[in-house]
């Protein structure tokens, strides 16, 4: 790519003859002008253009969930677990009630940019705890329509019975405590579904399905949709839920992972130039291109100086 780095005299009014008559600081106003602003749009180029080819390399991260619950059945809709170590969906045994459990779950998508393309997408859990008589079953995951809330609540002992909502906690009837209010009771989503079998064991499972790919795809190319998912189990056989480390979890490597092998789109475009007579703003240079336009400014400030004497 070739960068025009030369002033349009013509255009500013800076000719030979002009440039002969100014001596340091009184220089060529319009002609420092017209450099800064085709040195910027060089600058801003060739970024452009570094972005595009690495851009499209596939690559492969693993995001952590930026905030998680346990939404617990209750008619109060008054329990919830934001803030504790672990997770809990299906249906509780007969001794806690016999009530449902589903999980929640979101991650922060910023990194990738609109337009990218996601190519796979998987969901990892750790389930670190089931009850004696469990039996296998196919957990689903299901994209909430509605935002939630993570609050400060911390249930004691295992975690299975919750303890009171804190503040903007996400509980059965609330998406933030309590004030903010579910459509239905027991979370908003979509019937679509990922699924995966869990049988009677603890481990890691994963979920992964052409649906969670479209998934991450929307919430990349419309961010202000993202509110991440919900986890259901097995919500008709009692005495059959599981406990998952929640991002909380003391061990690190069992906390929840989203997989996301994808090609990055282009960054947004910069913001075009400011008209004529407008205060242009300062765009935001990385140390690197400050650096380069110091050099190539003095540099135009010495020509335009040594042609002036």
């Amino acid at each position: 790519m070739l960068l025009n780095f030369a002033p349009d005299r013509a255009d500013h009014g800076c000719t030979q003859a002009n440039l002969q008559r100014v001596t340091y600081p009184n220089i060529c106003e319009d002609f420092v002008k017209d450099m800064q602003h085709k040195l910027l749009k060089s600058l801003f180029l060739a970024a452009g253009l570094s972005s595009t080819i690495l851009s499209a390399q596939p690559v492969t991260l693993d995001f952590a969930p930026a905030r998680d619950n346990t939404l617990y059945e209750r008619a109060a809709g008054d329990l919830s677990n934001g803030s504790g170590e672990n997770l809990f969906f299906g249906l509780t045994g007969g001794n806690a009630g016999m009530v449902l459990r589903r999980a929640v779950i979101a991650f922060d998508l910023s990194g990738i940019n609109p337009g990218s393309v996601i190519n796979d997408v998987q969901l990892n859990i750790t389930v670190n705890m089931v009850p004696p008589n469990a039996g296998s079953f196919d957990g689903t995951v299901h994209r909430l329509v509605s935002d939630w809330g993570e609050g400060s609540s911390i249930a004691p002992g295992a975690g299975g019975s919750g303890t009171s909502a804190a503040p903007n906690d996400a509980t059965w009837l609330h998406t933030f405590f309590d004030a903010q209010f579910w459509n239905t009771a027991g979370g908003d989503f979509s019937p679509a579904s990922a699924t995966t079998n869990l049988n009677n064991s603890t481990g890691t499972f994963t979920f992964s399905s052409p649906q969670l790919i479209a998934d991450v795809q929307d919430m990349v190319n419309n961010p202000g949709g993202n509110f991440g998912w919900i986890i259901l189990g097995d919500e008709g056989d009692a005495e059959n839920a599981r406990r998952i480390a929640s991002r909380e979890n003391q061990l690190v490597d069992s906390r929840p992972v989203l997989t996301i092998d994808f090609v990055q789109g282009p960054p947004p475009p910069p913001p075009p130039p400011p008209l004529p007579g407008t205060p242009a703003a300062v765009p935001a240079l990385d140390n690197l291109a400050l650096v380069i336009l110091a050099i190539l400014m003095v540099v135009s400030l010495l020509i335009i100086q040594r042609r002036g004497d």
